[in-house]
């Protein structure tokens, strides 16, 4: 290889171009998404059945004048680098975002719709869910409802070697 560098794996092949590459033995797969599937793949790539398999925790902290209402799941706590919608939550599809700070993200329902009680317990799905791990320190699995695994996110202490 160039400047004497030997290149003995190949990887190559993220989600949305793992179908096409299955089969190819020549080089390593690394389609991320499949495994943990998020709302942006679900969303945009209908034909490949993405499943978002990532949701992150949140609670009603306070409702406002009109039909919104406040979780308590800011930037801080979910990628921002996703154009439009950062994430749904789980069984409020038609709830928009309006504004998100650090700590806090203000939803609006269409006034048919009833807000979610202060205290209720809401699930996000990101968007992009790669970024979005690293800004956790463990991410808790769940099976049939209960907690079984937690594994620990090493993105979240990298640091630069040279």
């Amino acid at each position: 290889m160039r400047k004497g560098h030997e290149c003995e794996l190949m990887v190559m092949g993220g989600s949305p171009s793992f179908p096409c590459r299955t089969g190819n033995t020549s080089f390593y797969l690394s389609p991320g998404t499949i495994f943990i599937g998020d709302w942006g793949y679900y969303s945009s790539l209908p034909d490949m059945a993405f499943t978002p398999g990532a949701a992150i925790f949140s609670r009603v902290i306070s409702h406002q004048s009109g039909n919104t209402f406040t979780l308590d799941l800011g930037c801080k706590g979910i990628a921002t680098d996703s154009i439009g919608d950062r994430g749904v939550i789980a069984g409020l599809l038609d709830a928009k975002p309006v504004y998100q700070s650090e700590e806090h993200w203000v939803f609006f329902l269409p006034e048919i719709m009833k807000r979610p009680p202060i205290g209720s317990e809401c699930y996000v799905i990101p968007t992009h869910i790669c970024p979005t791990t690293a800004l956790y320190k463990e991410i808790m699995v769940a099976e049939h409802g209960d907690i079984t695994e937690c594994w620990q996110v090493n993105a979240r202490n990298r640091r630069i070697n040279f």
